[in-house]
């Protein structure tokens, strides 16, 4: 079975993104970090880098709410003033992070239109990941699509953090429902202790399968895909 591992609204240089980068690291397992290029700060760069298991993916541009027609929260818009910042952005991060940044575009609160979802693409962006469970629209020629199935926080009960065995069972039910690598969706700036502590074991739980397999970003996000 194969996993991969994606943590949202990395920027600034913060004590809980350095407990995420150590679990990554000592458990030897690939991080996707989605990184929100304007919120960028310079030392949480160098703290990235520093780990050799995270890779960096695309959180948007600022994780502003311009709010999308239906009136939800929804950053990527179909503007077309936003694009000009997206290709910005997706050129910093490739300047910052080289090798390590992947054009992965993760939309903040997991939501994009579908105008500027066409446009990706033609933007130099070869993936998009959101969150699984939704109705998701035609495939875009060319955008591998990954998305995360089992988010580690339940913002409808005060953002309580699954511990590691709801975890797993969670990811072994979204097995039966989802082909394909299952996503792990934290994050790393409303998670206390005991969420790390959990986290941490859930991953050494998985690992522990002998047919569990993490994979990283660069080659996930291969081709035109729907998670």
């Amino acid at each position: 079975m194969t996993f991969w591992w994606r943590d949202d609204d990395a920027a600034a240089d913060d004590p809980r993104l350095e407990r995420l980068l150590a679990i990554a690291e000592a458990r030897a397992v690939p991080i996707a970090l989605a990184v929100v290029p304007e919120r960028l700060e310079a030392a949480a760069v160098r703290r990235i880098l520093a780990c050799p298991w995270a890779q960096v993916l695309q959180h948007g541009l600022a994780h502003e709410d311009h709010r999308s027609q239906d009136g939800r929260k929804c950053e990527l818009v179909d503007r077309l003033d936003l694009d000009r910042r997206l290709v910005a952005a997706r050129i910093m991060l490739a300047e910052r992070f080289g090798d390590r940044f992947v054009p992965v575009l993760v939309p903040p609160w997991n939501r994009i239109e579908p105008g500027l979802r066409a446009r990706l693409p033609e933007l130099g962006f070869i993936g998009l990941s959101t969150f699984a469970g939704r109705r998701q629209p035609p495939a875009v020629p060319e955008l591998c699509q990954r998305d995360t199935h089992v988010d580690v926080i339940r913002w409808q009960e005060e953002r309580r953090h699954l511990d590691a065995a709801e975890i797993v069972a969670a990811l072994d039910a979204a097995a039966g429902r989802h082909t394909g690598p299952l996503g792990l969706l934290s994050h790393h700036l409303v998670t206390e202790d005991a969420g790390f502590v959990a986290l941490d074991r859930a991953i050494g739980l998985i690992q522990d399968r002998a047919d569990a397999t993490f994979r990283a970003s660069d080659t996930l996000f291969q081709g035109p895909a729907a998670a």
